[in-house]
């Protein structure tokens, strides 16, 4: 039995990120680059039917939407999709009651958070989603990730 160390391969592929938000600014100006400087690959989009149009076209690993859409309500989109896919669901809105959230996550959502939200905080939770689904490697490794050696024994 050998008992020599090796290292433990880095993450290498991004989460890829559906963002479904019909505000311009918050998707443009704070989603999108935020999450995209955080190391995910993010698609963003601001209706249910963009959304539909581009589902067969990219595989997605996890989608992060509104409840107030323009053409479909978010409890409308996650009921659809967790019916016909496992693409994790975070539902990011201003609708945060507690009536609203077990709604969602009645509907099937993996996780609801309120705006507005610290952009740490949505990270960690698709870093956990992303885990949790077993989307293969979770994020680019940071600086430090990649100068701290991984070990496993076999």
């Amino acid at each position: 039995m050998s008992t020599a160390l090796s290292p433990i391969p880095l993450p290498c592929r991004p989460l890829s990120i559906a963002l479904l938000e019909d505000d311009a600014e918050l998707r443009e100006q704070i989603l999108l680059p935020g999450l995209r400087h955080l190391g995910f690959d993010v698609t963003a989009m601001a209706s249910a039917a963009e959304l539909y149009l581009q589902l067969p076209q990219t595989s997605f690993d996890i989608l992060v939407l509104d409840v107030g859409l323009p053409d479909q309500d978010g409890f409308t989109v996650t009921r659809y999709l967790r019916s016909a896919s496992s693409i994790g669901i975070v539902m990011l809105t201003g609708r945060g009651g507690a009536a609203d959230r077990v709604h969602g996550l009645s509907m099937g959502a993996d996780a609801y958070l309120a705006k507005p939200v610290n952009m740490d905080v949505l990270a960690a939770t698709l870093h956990s989603l992303g885990r949790r689904l077993g989307s293969g490697p979770v994020a680019t490794p940071t600086p430090q990730e990649k100068a701290r050696p991984g070990w496993r024994l076999h």
